[in-house]
């Protein structure tokens, strides 16, 4: 066991118990690892990205973690986005998807292999709650922008945003936005999986609250921020079990 979960009068109380070097270390030797291949398309046998199960029913997504392609042009990769799911999908025990190689942009394009494999599991894993992790540019003022479609893709789900906006604030990040990318309506990850009937979000975090080497202080209670929002949610869930 990684953490302790106390319930008072409903209110749930997480006590982390992985220290801060441990989730540094992680996230960075899992940073490197991504690095390896982020610049190089995958050969016809491989996929392009990576997929982690879990136990619990939540799926975290970073689907710019490696370069993509959109409209014939490569674009940059987000950094650190991969190495957050995937030490969260670890650390939390719930499934994780993100991108390893150069890939046709899985955020952009329903017939990616990416989109059919969370159409997979929304199908046949009974996923309850996306989570996709995106990286903003340094530029913008917000700590965090919460991507909802104005709620739509929450379907009716509202206490998720709550729990995730409580915990942004309890490691400081007060600044939050809300729907500044997800205005207009895009073939996002998040898009794709509420008309799948799965509520989804979309998270967008500036690369000053996610870059190791210049920001550790920030990449680390943004880490934490949301290992404690995605345990907080996972007490919605259980009881329900997967087979993937």
């Amino acid at each position: 066991m990684i953490n302790y979960i106390y319930s008072l009068n409903k209110l749930t109380i997480i006590i982390m118990k992985i220290s801060d070097e441990v989730i540094l270390k992680s996230l960075a030797n899992s940073e490197q690892l991504i690095k390896q291949n982020y610049k190089i398309k995958p050969l016809p046998f491989q996929k392009g990205y990576r997929f982690i199960r879990g136990e619990f029913p939540i799926l975290l997504s970073a689907p710019h973690a490696a370069r993509t392609i959109r409209n014939g042009k490569i674009r940059i990769r987000e950094n650190y986005v991969g190495s957050f799911v995937h030490n969260l999908s670890k650390f939390c025990n719930v499934y994780g998807i993100y991108t390893t190689n150069i890939i046709l942009d899985p955020n952009r394009y329903d017939s990616s292999k990416y989109k059919k494999k969370i159409k997979k599991l929304i199908d046949e894993s009974y996923i309850k709650l996306v989570v996709d992790i995106h990286g903003s540019h340094a530029s913008h003022k917000f700590d965090v922008d919460i991507g909802t479609y104005d709620s739509r893709s929450l379907l009716g789900n509202k206490k998720f945003i709550k729990i995730f906006k409580s915990n942004f604030k309890k490691y400081g990040f007060n600044e939050i936005s809300e729907n500044f990318f997800t205005q207009v309506v895009n073939d996002t990850v998040t898009r794709f999986s509420y008309i799948l009937g799965t509520p989804a979000l979309q998270l967008e975090i500036p690369k000053s609250n996610r870059d190791l080497e210049n920001e550790k202080d920030n990449t680390l209670r943004m880490f934490k921020a949301l290992y404690e929002a995605i345990e907080t949610i996972k007490e919605d869930f259980a009881g329900v079990n997967n087979n993937v």
